[in-house]
């Protein structure tokens, strides 16, 4: 055999293992979790929400159940939020995990099949945990059913962290309490990609 043969079977088997080299790091890094709101990583506050479970014929759930709740409050200039009142309610989606990369949250908006119901315009609040920053960010779920969108991203993660949906009203949006706001599954992952 030549040295010229030896020295390409070489190269190409360095840069064989070199590939999988980066696969394999890539694998590792690469996390993903869906947290439905029907689980223990889903935490609610201010009373009982209402929820269909399973849901009716002709919606389109992750799971076949949603929890949903109606819009309260007053939209506030200063932080886009209602202040809190007796009929004040929240749902939290908690990470669970301590991830030291960028993970991309996403939520499902459920769709019933009816458009002549206006869904609420809401806003979900990613946090840190602890006493670091949160990072907010408004949808219009009424444009988004049976969808995933994405509310944010954070830099890390740790098992405090969490994704937090009030039934306040969001400036610029209509403040109707007949206009319904849905709480299902949310996906946090490092890929950047929808589940």
């Amino acid at each position: 055999m030549s040295n010229y043969s030896r020295i390409s079977k070489t190269l190409v088997l360095s840069l064989i293992f070199a590939n999988l080299f980066i696969i394999s790091i890539y694998s590792v890094q690469a996390a993903s979790s869906t947290i439905s709101e029907f689980s223990g990583g889903f935490g609610n506050s201010g009373g009982t929400f209402n929820s269909y479970n399973p849901c009716p014929s002709g919606w389109t759930c992750q799971n076949s159940n949603v929890k949903y709740v109606y819009l309260y409050g007053t939209p506030s200039t200063s932080t886009q939020i209602g202040s809190t009142g007796p009929w004040s309610k929240s749902g939290s989606w908690i990470a669970g995990q301590n991830i030291s990369a960028t993970t991309y949250w996403r939520a499902y908006i459920p769709s019933n099949g009816n458009t002549n119901q206006t869904w609420a315009g809401v806003q979900y609040q990613l946090v840190t945990g602890g006493s670091g920053p949160s990072y907010a960010t408004n949808v219009d779920q009424n444009n988004w059913k049976n969808k995933w969108v994405q509310v944010g991203s954070l830099p890390a993660i740790s098992v405090s962290s969490y994704l937090v949906l009030r039934n306040h009203c969001v400036t610029g949006f209509s403040c109707s309490s007949s206009r319904p706001l849905f709480y299902d599954s949310v996906n946090w992952n490092t890929s950047n990609v929808n589940p």
